[in-house]
């Protein structure tokens, strides 16, 4: 079973200041990549004009991400954090590295309500 405190949320920080934004995400990507054995694979997915998606998938399988507000700011997330990020798509390796548990199924309207 998940435990929510497991999922990490998308950071709130003032429009300005994306090194404070930067600095909370790696702090909290860090922090979820060490209670599940450390970061397997780190990609960074562009979202929309301003904002950009750091996913971490820990060598658990579990995968946790924040939402930033530039691209740079995810860049220098990963870099505080010690992530090498991957290039480009997916691998397969990365995709079947992914386990998916109740908690995200019922995210995506699946399994058990969201939160609960």
């Amino acid at each position: 079973m998940t435990d929510p405190a497991d999922d990490v949320q998308a950071t709130a920080a003032p429009e300005s200041d994306h090194s404070e934004e930067a600095a909370t995400a790696a702090k909290r990507l860090s922090a979820f990549a060490a209670r599940h054995g450390g970061p397997a694979h780190v990609y960074l997915e562009h979202v929309s004009a301003n904002r950009t998606r750091i996913v971490v998938v820990a060598q658990d399988g579990r995968y946790g991400d924040q939402v930033l507000r530039s691209q740079q700011a995810a860049i220098d997330a990963c870099a505080t954090a010690g992530f090498t990020v991957s290039e480009g798509d997916w691998e397969r390796e990365a995709v079947g590295a992914v386990r998916t548990t109740a908690f995200e199924w019922g995210l995506m309207g699946h399994g058990r309500p969201a939160g609960k």
